[in-house]
């Protein structure tokens, strides 16, 4: 029997049992004889991973509306401990890793998770929980204003993330004046985004120094599990994107440009792809549009534009 998403039980996930969970694992592994007795172990840390997804149903119900006020204490309060299970996470690889029998667990894991491991430890530890915990506070400020960010529009207040359609009106008038509305409700917020991105910046700067790295970028390639590759990869794949996609999508926009029949294409003309405007799904309340004909051109111009 299928179960609606907004039917599915939530129940808090209690930061202490999985604390005792993860000791007894992590006693059981350094007891562990060998490597078959290791992934025993292992297998017992998936189903405490899997009594986790409590954790993951709060954070999307939040973000659909972050002014829920049950589940933003809740997600304050995995904000609050998230660090520290990751934490006991990291001391769980860390016994992988200085296992005894690490040759035979990566005959049968593979020597890509071990280097996934090896990356974790890199990117945080013990040190880094207490301002982890505080970067956490500073992303919930951060989606909370953003969220709530509302647009003076016609006489009324709209929420900012219900402009989109508005913005992309196939009238040119209206999705300029929209571009401004929207542009005057983020300057209206600067003061407070900009606060937040400071604070964030200085604690950022911290984790990095805590962890002995010279800057938050290089920590950072640890903490997006980056293997293989680095800083110099990174800055030659830019210049290939430079070299290869930019003029491509100046040829795609020019082409748009056309399309649309304008002159020169400014910010508010983003994102409209059609004179008529673009599709839309069939739940969305609008003018009926010719998608089959917007359709049919859209291909005939891209023909074309590929001869």
């Amino acid at each position: 029997m299928m179960m609606h998403f907004k039917e599915m039980p939530y129940e808090r996930v209690c930061y202490e049992e999985l604390e005792g969970r993860y000791h007894q694992l992590m006693e059981e592994l350094r007891e562990a004889g060998d490597a078959e007795a290791c992934m025993a172990v292992l297998r017992k840390r998936y189903e405490l991973m899997a009594d986790m997804t409590a954790m993951d149903l709060c954070y999307v119900r939040h973000d659909m509306d972050v002014n829920d006020a049950f589940y933003a204490a809740e997600q304050a309060y995995y904000d609050e401990i998230g660090p520290k299970l990751s934490d006991l996470s990291n001391q769980f690889d860390r016994l992988l890793l200085d296992s005894p029998h690490r040759k035979d667990l990566e005959e049968i894991l593979g020597s890509y998770v071990f280097a996934l491991m090896e990356a974790g430890q890199s990117g945080f530890d013990s040190r880094l929980i207490e301002l982890a915990q505080e970067e956490n506070k500073l992303l919930a400020r951060y989606n909370q204003l953003t969220s709530n960010g509302t647009v003076d529009w016609e006489g009324e207040k709209r929420k900012r993330n219900l402009m989109t359609l508005i913005a992309q009106s196939p009238d040119r008038d209206v999705r300029k004046r929209a571009s401004l509305a929207i542009s005057d409700s983020w300057e209206a917020q600067r003061q407070e985004l900009e606060e937040i991105f400071d604070k964030l910046l200085d604690n950022r700067r911290r984790q990095a120094k805590a962890m002995g790295f010279s800057s938050y970028v290089e920590m950072s390639y640890f903490r997006m599990s980056r293997i293989g590759y680095g800083p110099k990869e990174v800055a030659a794949f830019r210049e290939l994107v430079k070299k290869y996609l930019v003029p491509l999508s100046r040829k795609l926009e020019e082409r748009r440009r056309k399309r649309l029949g304008l002159e020169h294409l400014y910010i508010y003309d983003s994102g409209v792809h059609f004179p008529e405007g673009n599709p839309v799904p069939v739940c969305v309340e609008s003018a009926p549009v010719d998608r089959a004909g917007m359709a049919q051109g859209a291909a005939a111009d891209d023909r074309a534009g590929m001869a």
